[in-house]
């Protein structure tokens, strides 16, 4: 039965149109404007090296900054060369230093978690910069800094960030045909759901037939997706196709998965549950960098909860990983986090599903 309601569902699917013009046609459209715009900007403002005045602010204790210095000082481009040229002052030099644009920041070092930074504005080099600080902030050992690929390997770029986030975007658009499909199976919305509900089919099985058949359809988009930004406009994610598919293939099931919860969920007519969907992908694609890249930093800096249920955060975040740090242990967490979320999704939307019932129809 799964499998012949599964066959019948991606037919029918693989046949709207609509739905291959927004999900496959506007995120290729979308990711050759990223392409055609952030590339020339990179290679336009693109340098050498990277210069930054480290400050003092624990007079107790002379041997944080040093150990805070060795440790970008260890940080290299791809050719070996040094990515930042750090020098010490105080915290009165570093200012006038940034003032007279003669350093891209100044670091405020109060403990060896504890760095503040101060820029000039937002260009390649402000936003690398802060990017190695968020990133040195968030780990416990700083030898585990050190070993990860980093930025040494990656693609240093910037605005790759923003393509992690239209690939989050391209995964949340399939929450759209999954909560259609289970809206379908309700009795009280449809004819389609009064056939089922009278009928000798198991809903639950319905629904998660439906429900796969939307991710498998979206997962192929994605992959479709991956393969023409990497193969056709050249970017580079920082990682291989395969591990990118693996990504993409979590963060699939994700978006789908969501779809699947916020279908479940009471007796609201489609209307409204599209609107809670485009709220959720509109305000969280936000919320994580799709519209300004530092965004889903500062939502950590003040609000980390947020990135943490945040279907988009939590896709953008692994792409990020994938590409700053590589096939590491915190990759594995970022995808073992995607799948367990996508999985108390998808059995929460099972419960609410079974629990449904209707005084008519």
């Amino acid at each position: 039965m799964f499998l012949r309601i599964f066959l019948y569902k991606i037919k029918t699917g693989i046949r709207n149109k609509d739905y291959f013009i927004w999900n496959l046609v506007f995120p290729f459209l979308l990711g050759t404007l990223f392409f055609t715009a952030f590339s020339s900007i990179y290679s336009e403002e693109k340098i050498d090296q990277i210069n930054v005045a480290i400050v003092d602010g624990n007079k107790e204790d002379d041997s944080v900054v040093s150990k805070v210095k060795e440790v970008f000082d260890n940080i290299e481009f791809d050719n070996g060369k040094k990515m930042f040229s750090i020098k010490e002052e105080s915290i009165d030099g570093g200012r006038k230093l940034l003032q007279d644009k003669k350093c891209d920041g100044v670091m405020i070092v109060n403990s060896m978690q504890d760095i503040k930074l101060e820029i000039r504005d937002n260009g390649v080099n402000e936003s690398i910069l802060t990017e190695v600080v968020n990133a040195y902030k968030n780990q416990i050992e700083i030898k585990e800094f050190v070993k990860t690929k980093g930025f040494t390997a990656g693609n240093k770029d910037p605005y790759i960030q923003y393509m992690y986030n239209l690939i989050a975007m391209i995964a949340m658009l399939s929450t759209s045909p999954a909560m259609c499909n289970i809206i379908e199976s309700n009795a009280n919305m449809t004819k389609v759901g009064l056939r089922i509900d009278i009928s000798p089919i198991n809903k639950p099985i319905y629904q998660l037939a439906t429900a796969a058949s939307a991710y498998v359809i979206q997962l192929v988009i994605t992959l479709l997706s991956l393969v023409y930004y990497v193969y056709i406009l050249g970017m580079d994610f920082g990682a291989p196709i395969w591990i990118l598919a693996l990504t993409g293939f979590l963060a699939a099931f994700l978006g789908n998965s969501m779809g699947f919860l916020v279908g479940s969920i009471g007796n609201a007519k489609e209307g409204v549950k599209n609107g809670i969907l485009l709220t959720i992908v509109l305000i969280g694609g936000f919320l994580s960098g799709l519209m300004v890249g530092q965004m889903r930093m500062i939502v950590e800096e003040k609000f980390p909860i947020i990135n943490r249920i945040n279907p988009s955060a939590v896709i953008t975040d692994a792409f990020y990983t994938l590409n700053v740090y590589g096939v590491s242990e915190r990759y594995y967490n970022a995808l073992l986090y995607m799948g367990v979320l996508g999985v108390v999704f998808t059995l929460i939307g099972v419960v609410l599903s079974k629990r449904s019932s209707y005084a008519s129809v």
